[in-house]
Order: structure tokens, then sequence, then C-alpha cells
């Protein structure tokens, strides 16, 4: 966290988990448009779930909210990086929906939000929410973005902007054999968005790059979540 800012705090009642909850108030820059936002959203990573995936293992058991763990350790999950989600897992919605399209079932009641593996009352965080902190000092800032000493060989970050953006790299799917990568070099996120039927629409932070990237990564990666205050 950011030592200079004040932070609220937000309780998960489906677990008990205190989350540092930040408010972002800020003019959303992409030409050609420019709109005021303002948010509440998590400054950590989510940790909930009902069950952990080992690593070698997809989130298919649609009873329970899976998550997986850097190392397969609670520990990771808890303490420090939060807990990786498949898209279709982050979504709350059926595994096939990793492998098949399932846009019509994106943002049910229309209100331009898609709660997902989320609190009540709070969403995925979309591609807008997360551009709107990019902009938090003025400029497109990476750096503001970054907590302090978490990313190596791209320098430790200002944290500016409270974010506190953790270098938790991701689960990358693979036919062979799924593996964590980018620990301690970079970080990303799923929109509740579609790219494809395999692939979801998302955003992030490498070490080594100047700039947020917007990406496409496969539904079947696992991805770090953060979740916004409906509004």
């Amino acid at each position: 966290m950011n030592p200079n800012l004040s932070y609220g705090e937000f309780v998960d009642s489906r677990d008990g988990t205190k989350y540092a909850t930040l408010f972002i108030n800020n003019t959303f820059k992409k030409s050609p448009d420019s709109v005021q936002i303002s948010f509440t959203v998590f400054a950590q990573n989510l940790k909930y779930r009902e069950k952990m995936t080992m690593a070698a293992d997809e989130q298919d058991d649609d009873t329970k909210v899976e998550g997986y763990c850097y190392h397969d350790s609670t520990e990771y999950c808890d303490d420090w990086y939060g807990a990786y989600y498949q898209w279709a897992e982050m979504m709350a919605l059926p595994y096939e929906c990793n492998s098949k399209s399932c846009a019509d079932l994106i943002d049910p009641d229309g209100d331009g939000f898609h709660q997902g593996i989320c609190p009540k009352d709070w969403h995925i965080m979309t591609q807008k929410e997360m551009l709107a902190v990019f902009y938090v000092t003025g400029i497109g800032d990476y750096e503001a973005m970054k907590a302090s000493g978490t990313f190596s060989g791209g320098g430790n970050g200002s944290n500016k902007s409270g974010f506190s953006l953790l270098a938790a790299g991701f689960r990358k799917y693979s036919l062979s054999g799924s593996v964590f990568k980018d620990f301690y070099k970079g970080c990303y996120y799923f929109f509740p968005q579609e790219h494809n039927a395999t692939s979801g629409e998302g955003g992030g932070i490498d070490a080594d790059s100047g700039d947020i990237e917007l990406t496409t990564n496969p539904k079947k990666e696992g991805i770090p979540v953060r979740c916004v205050k409906d509004y």
C-alpha cells in the first residue's frame, strides 16, 4: 500500500477476508473520448475460493468457486498475491465457456457491470476502470500503478495511484503442462468481455513495458482479479 494515501476497508462476508479499498476520481482519457469516472476498487487481488485447484488441473467444477495459488500454496493466495482464475471461473459461468462463446451471458441485467465471482454489489474490473487508474496522476503512468519492490528488472514503481499492482504473473495453460509464468515480472487481468470463443480481452503491465498493455489471452489461463464497487 501507499503509506501517503488513505484506504478504506471492505470485509467479504463469504469468508471474512478484509480488503483495502481505494477511491478513484479521474478523467478516463482515450482518444477521441474523455469522460469523468469515479469508483471504489480493491487495492488487493481477490482471494476468494471454495476450492484450490492444482496448477496442472482445470477449474471445471461448476459447483464451487475454484482458485489457483502460486506454487500450489495457500500462503501465496491468502497472504500476498491472491488467487488466479480462468476466464469462465472469474465470470461465474460454466467451465464450457472457456472453449465456446458465452457473450449472451455477460452482464445479464444490462447495468453495464458483470459481478462474476466478486462479492454482491461489486463487479469485475473493466477496461475503462483500469485505464482510469492508469491516468490517475494525469498522464498514462504504469509506474504509478505498481506496488514498490515487487517487479524485477523494470523498476520498483511509485504506487502514486495507490492501486498496488503486484507482479503476480499468471498461470499459463498448456496441453504439455500448465505452469506459472512472469512472477516478479508482470501482472495481467481479464476484463469481463470475450475476444472470441477461446480468448478473453484483458490488460496488464510487463516489467519491461513503458505502457499499459491491452492483451488477448486464452480463457484457460489463470489470472488475478480486482473487484470494483457498483456505481
